[in-house]
């Protein structure tokens, strides 16, 4: 929305989509989404139901250590699932049914932020960034202006092998260097999830390190 500010930009987790033409009328996001779903349910739309957010606060602990293990590579790694979950589950399901709390920590994460993370979910509630979904048909709206609009400056894409969630298909990463065309390039992380800059912290890091000079 503001390439005049932004000299450079780097991603992690989610490729870049460009913004689609205005809907046609009577159709929402809401629906587009329903429609991939199909039988299934799909967990943003799922956020905005009514009392989501108080079931993840009911256990704030137990549902931080489910999501931030369930979301990341080592729940492959540790074979408890074959690949990443994509955001897809049997519809009468609940999100944290999907869920898979870890006996330990993955390596990743220590406790003295776990604590953290629960004292402050404890204090504000999880519905803070459940808004997000419940305002995604203002999407089409909101980027109207930008429809078809291309990354032209110099960017950086990481992602997770196992991050399915985040939309990294083989499709998405290919189309990714015509949707941004200023990509210098483009690495898929073995064995990682989406919590990409907690996960592999130094490769990020070594990553980002690496673009920030080739300016």
């Amino acid at each position: 929305m503001r390439p005049d500010v932004f000299r450079a930009v780097a991603a992690l987790s989610v490729p870049y989509l460009r913004p689609l033409p205005a809907l046609p009328e009577g159709v929402t996001m809401n629906d587009v989404m329903r429609q991939a779903a199909g039988e299934r349910e799909f967990y943003r739309l799922f956020f905005q139901q009514a009392g989501v957010a108080d079931d993840l606060r009911a256990d704030v602990e137990g549902s931080l250590r489910a999501i931030l293990y369930t979301l990341s590579g080592d729940v492959v790694a540790d074979g408890v699932h074959k690949t990443g979950w994509d955001g897809y589950f049997p519809k009468g399901e609940g999100f944290l049914d999907q869920l898979v709390v870890p006996d330990t920590l993955p390596s990743w994460i220590t406790e003295h932020d776990m604590a953290f993370y629960v004292g402050e979910y404890s204090r504000t509630g999880f519905q803070g960034g459940l808004n997000s979904y419940s305002n995604i048909n203002a999407l089409p709206t909101i980027l109207g202006p930008f429809a078809g609009a291309a990354i032209n400056q110099p960017a950086l894409y990481l992602a997770g092998e196992y991050d399915l969630i985040g939309g990294n298909t083989p499709q998405a990463l290919a189309n990714l260097p015509a949707q941004v065309p200023g990509l210098r390039w483009m690495k898929v992380l073995p064995g990682a999830g989406h919590w990409l800059q907690q996960e592999r912290a130094s490769e990020v890091n070594q990553e980002l390190t690496a673009f920030l000079k080739s300016l």
